[in-house]
């Protein structure tokens, strides 16, 4: 009972003793701080003075990179690049939009408005079908293919060059038709001969007309075109003249008479002297009949002696010429013009 007693009493009491008594003042100091009177003595009082005096200090002088952030970036990008190109751009576009819009207005009249348009005429369409027109090489009589027929044209129209003077008649004729007046027309062929197809036809029947051309081939005879073509207006004012005269409570005011020559040269018969002969005719047109003579000249080079001839044929000296067949249509504003100036 005694061994008992004293050997638990010997080993607990060296035991406890040394090791709580280094371990807890080691341990809580660095890490706790457990014991209240060296914490609250000691440890509170340093903290204090380190922490707040240098965090709080250091904070506040940081916060100013979140007003860099916001100053940097709308002075780089927004008022330099952004707004102020976008607004100067935006003046020039504005300044600029009305000079473009006001120089593709200015082309649209085709007609000069001091000319009218309300007139009555008869207009005569006089069409070359030379053998020039489809061939340089021979006459090209009846189109014999090889010299003077083109692929995928009608026997009739025999070459592409005829397939755009017959597009350009037609052109004319349709055009001339939205003038408010009462109007006739005339379709005369020429080559060797001069001969008039139709006479006072409405628009429809003379674009069917012009459709129905037959290419002939051959030489180039002006007299007999201007000739056709006087006889076919003639012809039109006296029956105008007399169906007004029956109706005894109208005026009569004469109708205007025009020729369209289109043709791509100068003639070659009759053989004394074509030149002369069509000169002639041109001045009884315009002197006789009071025909207003147009010449269409189609050339592929310039020729001043052909230029002069075809001045000479014009009632005003004009001659409205192309240097190819295709660029025929390129004058249908110009002579829509000149027929409304001449009315």
């Amino acid at each position: 009972v005694t061994c008992a007693s004293g050997s638990p009493s010997d080993i607990p009491s060296e035991v406890p003793s040394a090791l709580p008594s280094v371990e807890p003042s080691m341990e809580p100091s660095d890490t706790i701080s457990n014991d209240p009177s060296v914490v609250s003595s000691e440890v509170p009082s340093n903290l204090p003075t380190i922490s707040p005096s240098k965090s709080p200090s250091i904070p506040p002088t940081m916060p100013p990179p979140p007003t860099m952030n916001p100053t940097f970036i709308p002075t780089t990008k927004r008022p330099t690049t952004t707004v102020s190109p976008t607004t100067k751009q935006k003046e020039e576009v504005e300044t600029e939009a009305p000079t473009v819009t006001v120089q593709q207005k200015q082309p649209v009249p085709s007609l000069r408005p001091t000319c009218k348009n309300d007139q009555n005429f008869n207009l005569c369409i006089a069409v070359d079908m030379s053998g020039s027109i489809c061939s340089n090489e021979s006459g090209c009589i009846g189109c014999p293919s090889g010299t003077c027929r083109d692929e995928f044209v009608t026997q009739g129209t025999c070459c592409n060059n005829f397939a755009f003077v017959k597009g350009f008649a037609s052109l004319m004729v349709q055009s001339l038709s939205n003038f408010p007046a009462e109007k006739t027309f005339s379709i005369v062929q020429f080559a060797t001969e001069g001969q008039l197809i139709s006479l006072m036809e409405t628009n429809d029947e003379a674009l069917s007309t012009i459709d129905q051309l037959y290419y002939t081939g051959g030489i180039t005879n002006h007299a007999e075109a201007i000739s056709e073509c006087r006889r076919s207006l003639s012809a039109s004012l006296a029956f105008q003249q007399s169906a007004i005269a029956a109706a005894s409570d109208t005026t009569f005011v004469p109708p205007k008479n025009i020729m369209v020559l289109i043709t791509d040269g100068k003639p070659t018969t009759p053989d004394d002297d074509p030149l002369g002969a069509a000169m002639k005719q041109a001045r009884k047109a315009r002197e006789e009949n009071e025909v207003f003579i147009i010449p269409v000249f189609i050339s592929p080079r310039y020729d001043s002696d052909a230029l002069s001839f075809m001045r000479g044929l014009s009632s005003n000296d004009k001659v409205f010429d192309v240097v190819d067949f295709e660029s025929l249509k390129t004058l249908k504003d110009r002579l829509l013009e000149e027929v409304s100036c001449s009315l």
